[in-house]
């Protein structure tokens, strides 16, 4: 028997100001007493022993600027996306999980061994250049531009001028 479980709750999302645009760093969602169960094709209700159901926890996927907290945030200089996106040369491979009648794959983790040519950004593809106009391609070069060109979340201190880095 297939069914669905239906847990009445609400979500609880955490934003943060940058750029004078509100961003969502964080999500739970928090379960409610109310459940029901209905059987997958009519939609019926399904009287089930709830003992033998296995726990299944509510865990909501993460906006993609989850790491405001701990980390930098990229902004796109010309479209304001904060997706950043790694492309590398080189040989990719990943297993497909399932096909769709209609030709449509669901993929695996990508697989890649090849080397890293740019960063850009996700949504617009702007590539991030050093001061000499070549290809960022290094992760230390990357966060060194974001704390040169991005404005970060309110609070973030950038570790060079905390007082024990100051001689440093």
């Amino acid at each position: 028997m297939k069914y669905h479980k239906i847990t009445t709750g609400f979500v609880v999302q955490e934003y943060t100001t940058i750029g004078g645009e509100y961003i969502c760093t964080g999500q739970v969602f928090v379960a409610g007493d109310e459940v029901d169960r209905e059987e997958e094709d009519t939609n019926e209700p399904v009287k089930i022993d709830t003992t033998k159901e296995q726990y299944q926890s509510f865990e909501m996927k993460q906006p993609p600027v989850s790491s405001f907290e701990k980390g930098l945030i990229f902004t796109c200089p010309d479209c304001k996306s904060h997706r950043l996106e790694c492309c590398e040369t080189g040989p990719y491979n990943s297993e497909v999980l399932n096909i769709e009648e209609e030709g449509d794959f669901d993929y695996g983790a990508i697989g890649a061994s090849g080397t890293v040519e740019r960063f850009q950004c996700l949504n617009c593809g702007y590539v991030l250049k050093d001061e000499a106009s070549e290809n960022i391609d290094m992760n230390e070069e990357v966060a060194e531009w974001i704390k040169k060109n991005c404005e970060q979340a309110e609070g973030y201190i950038d570790p060079r001028y905390l007082d024990d880095n100051v001689d440093k």
